[in-house]
């Protein structure tokens, strides 16, 4: 209940003090997400991770930038991001002949809210910068062996970046995220949970 509490509170802060400032750039980005799930059936002793292995997927992102200072800003953040995993599978014909490999995946795509607050560090023309905030995540389709997934989830985002100037009002970036999820995935006799989930993406901003 804390968490839950913790996270409204968070959004609302940073959803109320963006939406009363000036928007200082818009930017778009889009790269790969990497991630991994772990299973687990309920009233075993035994963890049952069925797609062990990391899935690469794609991420892509429409970000507002507010209230800009010289070394932090707030800024919103709207994406579509790929989760899942995977496990590569030996096949063989009835007589025990190997016919190669196979790989199965399981996959989420999420549409995500992110909440941020950048601490940013100017030198020329280049700009790194640390940032962190809540975020919201709506399951819009599921491609998976299982269902009953959440609809929505929620955790925390961390990570950071660079940004290069080109002008007035171009800049260029790159963005890396962390997303810590608070909750399940799925929460039936079945618990799925999104052990890792980082994104790297590439964009290209534009300053008022």
């Amino acid at each position: 209940m804390f968490k839950k509490l913790s996270f409204i509170v968070l959004m609302a802060f940073f959803s109320h003090t963006a939406s009363a400032q000036f928007i200082h750039s818009l930017e778009y980005k889009a790269g790969v997400s990497v991630s991994a799930l772990e299973w687990n059936i309920s009233n075993s002793f035994a963890a049952s991770n069925l797609f062990p292995d990391d899935y690469i997927g794609i991420a892509t992102a429409f970000k507002i930038n507010y209230l800009n200072h010289k070394y932090w800003n707030l800024s919103t953040q709207i994406g579509y991001t790929q989760c899942g995993g995977s496990i590569t599978l030996p096949f063989t014909d009835v007589t025990g002949n190997p016919l190669g490999e196979k790989t199965l995946h399981e996959r989420m795509d999420y549409v995500n809210l992110i909440a941020l607050f950048e601490i940013k560090f100017p030198i020329k023309k280049f700009t790194p910068y640390f940032k962190i905030g809540p975020h919201l995540d709506y399951l819009s389709s599921a491609f998976s062996y299982a269902d009953n997934f959440n609809r929505f989830n929620y955790g925390l985002d961390i990570g950071g970046g660079i940004t290069y100037t080109l002008n007035t009002n171009l800049f260029l970036s790159a963005d890396y995220n962390y997303y810590w999820f608070y909750n399940q995935i799925r929460t039936t006799s079945l618990e799925v949970r999104i052990t890792k989930n980082a994104s790297l993406m590439l964009g290209i901003g534009y300053k008022f």
